[in-house]
């Protein structure tokens, strides 16, 4: 089932989550959804998400727990727990940028935890660990969107109240500058042309946000003999903008 038919048919499809997403998609039928899988996803496999989903039942009163367990009991690697992190796997245990930290705290900090330690330094660093207070923090959008693009084939994050910024997916500079963007507000991809002036003016790379966007619809261009014609066909052009350097 295509996404755009799920939507149709009042099913919700959501990001891959710790307990219920499996190496392809799950139907949770109890609460009218599909969660995608996580096999597909760049760095991770089948082994992955069957030692992740194996512990589904499990109860763990915090991150450290479930941190402790796959150290212990897990292949799963320090590259597929971050990108698992950043795509806000974890999200029944906090905020994405608390669980980050977490993490590095228990795989590089000071009170680092590895299976191959004795049993009474390993008993001393989970003490030490489940005793740390961390930020609630949330990983900055900008990051959120590149990990999503990266590792899903294109952002999922949509932010009601960031009407009029964009997420640049794609530039394309062969002729007249075009963006290919996310709109952070509506989730929606769109091409946008720029004129070379604005664009040699205001920049923009792939990846970058961009804000306090202008735009309006043009009639396309046609090439006639050795002339340029207007066609029926519309197209949208950014007028104003500028890439958001702080803030995300």
């Amino acid at each position: 089932m295509g996404t755009e038919l799920a939507k149709q048919k009042g099913i919700d499809i959501r990001n891959p989550k710790f307990r219920h997403s499996i190496d392809t998609y799950f139907i949770d039928k109890e609460n009218n959804a599909i969660y995608k899988g996580i096999a597909s996803v760049k760095f991770l496999n089948e082994n992955c998400s069957k030692e992740l989903y194996i512990r589904k039942d499990n109860r763990y009163n915090s991150f450290m727990d479930l941190l402790i367990d796959l150290e212990e009991n897990s292949s799963v690697n320090s590259k597929q727990m971050k990108i698992l992190i950043e795509l806000d796997f974890f999200e029944e245990f906090g905020k994405a940028g608390t669980l980050m930290d977490m993490y590095e705290e228990f795989s590089e900090g000071q009170f680092k935890y590895k299976k191959t330690y004795c049993q009474k330094t390993k008993d001393k660093r989970m003490a030490e660990l489940l005793s740390l207070e961390f930020e609630d923090k949330e990983i900055p959008i900008k990051q959120q969107l590149q990990a999503q693009a990266e590792f899903f084939g294109s952002p999922t994050t949509i932010k009601e109240n960031l009407k009029g910024y964009a997420y640049i997916l794609d530039i394309e500079t062969k002729h007249t500058p075009k963006f290919t963007t996310y709109g952070i507000a509506t989730g929606k991809i769109a091409t946008i042309k720029v004129s070379s002036k604005l664009y040699k003016k205001q920049g923009g790379e792939i990846g970058d946000i961009i804000g306090k966007c202008k735009l309006i619809q043009r009639n396309k261009m046609k090439k006639v003999g050795d002339d340029w014609v207007e066609t029926e066909g519309l197209e949208w052009w950014l007028t104003e903008y500028q890439v958001e350097k702080i803030g995300f």
